[in-house]
């Protein structure tokens, strides 16, 4: 599914009988196993495992941060906007004084203690 592999060499085992092979993911798609250990009972849960969830961009720490207004709202893309694109989320706010966006996706310019802005 979506041009993704399988890799038998990283395996999780489910029971006595059973193991999960993990996932190559395209860029564009995630897919993660989670363990919790419960009272010695250890629970896996199944996020996208097989890469069908789109990759989420925003849950980068410095998406939409770098020099962007604190309001800032980063909003992910969907996996087709991800490769027409070439980037996994949008931005959508300010820039901080001094910088300025042509993309929705970085801020660019200099900061300098001479330029203060005025309100």
């Amino acid at each position: 599914m979506n041009n993704n592999s399988c890799n038998y060499d990283q395996t999780t085992t489910i029971s006595t009988y059973y193991e999960l092979a993990s996932c190559n993911c395209a860029p564009q798609y995630d897919g993660r196993l989670i363990k919790y250990k419960i009272l010695k009972i250890i629970v896996l849960i199944f996020i996208g495992i097989f890469c069908e969830e789109p990759y989420d961009g925003c849950a980068l720490t410095s998406a939409c941060r770098i020099y962007w207004d604190n309001n800032t709202v980063c909003i992910p893309l969907n996996a087709t906007e991800q490769v027409l694109q070439n980037r996994s989320y949008t931005c959508h706010g300010e820039c901080e004084y001094g910088f300025t966006s042509t993309d929705n996706y970085t801020c660019e310019g200099k900061r300098s203690s001479y330029f203060k802005k005025s309100n």
